[in-house]
């Protein structure tokens, strides 16, 4: 149940850090957008930078499921001015890393490098989003990935729990799957490149580094013969689906296995900072390891003999805070009646100075460390380039009061959706929990 907070970090755009430390925003001569941090050290011998485009699986229709997956797939394959090959190779005698992320509100294509090869790197990932050749024997190399990548994603139970949530709870848009299912209708190599092509466009992009000055970086992608291309390229910005939360929804896959796995999702108040305390005030895992920890969901996993982890994912329009439970088959119904239990009973009662005082302090740590990563630095800048409400106040979590984090979980816990993975037999069904 660890894997809950990594796997939601890898899978969507968690809450983002709006003051992790200092960063710019500049605008290339070219017009593409730049934000960057130079971070904490004077003189950083690395860097990194990545190419952020608004192209997340919410993005997606029925036409094209699966597309943003393989899109992140085909990063740094054939371009007109490159071969894969060299591109590798390149980057292999320089030292530096290549790497694509998505999650469901955009696509991140990354390098990180010395600082002094930035300019080089800039231009390749240039080549990226401007001359991908989209050849149909690489669609057929890239399929065989994206299979394995989906069927060993919908393998794991907590990641299948979690997909199948934002499902039930939005149908389409974030309801979206981070992958490429077997029912995906993309087929070939073109309908790749028919996605790609509206999403490559100068609105939908913005360029992140971590390591290096804005203004030097803006200069750099002003300067980029292949980014300035992108410049030129017009577009609208991409569009979704408007997020709507549907309660009382539920998503069940009937399975073997001898351990059951249930999450239930709230709809988040529209404050960021609220929906990440109020997870906390739920108990988003132990402070102590093989401890189960002191909030009221970690005290019934102890008591039931189950593992209970409460999370929160903020998305541009919308905000989810769910529990996930994993219990044996012959506890799970136990488990997950005694967790809704609990939360209907913080939903009724007023929540205690005490139990306030330990949210807001966990959540200012979880965050306050996800801001010392690379990783996480990156994240939040790209949220604050193309999805600035996702991004999380800080100073919002010390502002919160008792009587207003107790009238947020009275709102917020009303009447859940849920999934379900496991024996079908012993699945409670939401209609029994109460909400």
């Amino acid at each position: 149940m660890r894997a809950v907070a990594n796997i939601l970090k890898n899978q969507q755009a968690l809450s983002r850090l709006s003051n992790a430390r200092s960063y710019a925003s500049a605008a290339a001569s070219n017009g593409i957008q730049v934000v960057s941090t130079a971070g904490s050290h004077s003189d950083p011998q690395t860097a990194s930078v990545s190419v952020v485009i608004r192209a997340g699986s919410r993005y997606e229709g029925v036409e094209n499921s699966g597309a943003a997956h393989f899109l992140k797939n085909w990063a740094f394959r054939n371009t007109s001015p490159r071969t894969s090959f060299r591109t590798i190779r390149e980057a292999e005698l320089q030292g530096a890393t290549l790497f694509a992320e998505a999650d469901r509100e955009s696509i991140t294509y990354t390098v990180e490098c010395f600082k002094e090869d930035v300019p080089f790197f800039v231009d390749v990932l240039g080549d990226v989003v401007t001359s991908t050749k989209f050849a149909q024997h690489e669609f057929d190399e890239i399929a065989k990935q994206v299979q394995f990548e989906a069927l060993s994603a919908r393998s794991s139970p907590v990641t299948r729990v979690i997909d199948d949530l934002h499902h039930a709870v939005y149908r389409n848009g974030l309801g979206n799957s981070l992958y490429a299912l077997s029912s995906t209708p993309v087929k070939t190599a073109q309908d790749v490149s028919n996605y790609a092509k509206k999403a490559f466009t100068a609105s939908n992009v913005a360029v992140v580094g971590t390591g290096i000055d804005a203004q030097e970086l803006a200069q750099i992608v002003g300067s980029s013969a292949t980014i300035s291309k992108l410049a030129a390229v017009t577009g609208p910005l991409v569009e979704s689906t408007l997020s709507k939360f549907h309660a009382g929804q539920s998503k069940y896959s009937d399975n073997d296995s001898s351990v059951f796995y249930y999450a239930l999702g709230f709809e988040g108040p529209k404050d960021a900072a609220t929906s990440a305390v109020l997870a906390e005030l739920l108990g988003s895992g132990s402070h102590i390891k093989w401890g189960q920890g002191v909030s009221p969901l970690s005290q019934i996993g102890q008591s039931v003999g189950a593992k209970v982890q409460a999370f929160s994912a903020n998305y541009t329009d919308s905000n989810l805070v769910g529990v996930v439970i994993a219990a044996p088959n012959d506890k799970a119904a136990d488990a997950v009646k005694k967790v809704a239990a609990e939360i209907q009973k913080i939903a009724s009662s007023s929540v205690s100075e005490e139990a306030v005082k330990r949210a807001v302090a966990s959540a200012q740590l979880q965050y306050a460390l996800q801001s010392e990563t690379r990783g996480g630095v990156r994240q939040s800048l790209a949220c604050e380039a193309i999805s600035p409400s996702q991004k999380i106040d800080t100073a919002k979590f010390s502002a919160l009061t008792t009587q207003a984090l107790s009238q947020a979980a009275s709102a917020t816990f009303a009447k859940p959706s849920v999934s379900a993975f496991g024996n079908s037999r012993v699945t409670p069904y939401l209609d029994t929990l109460g909400f």
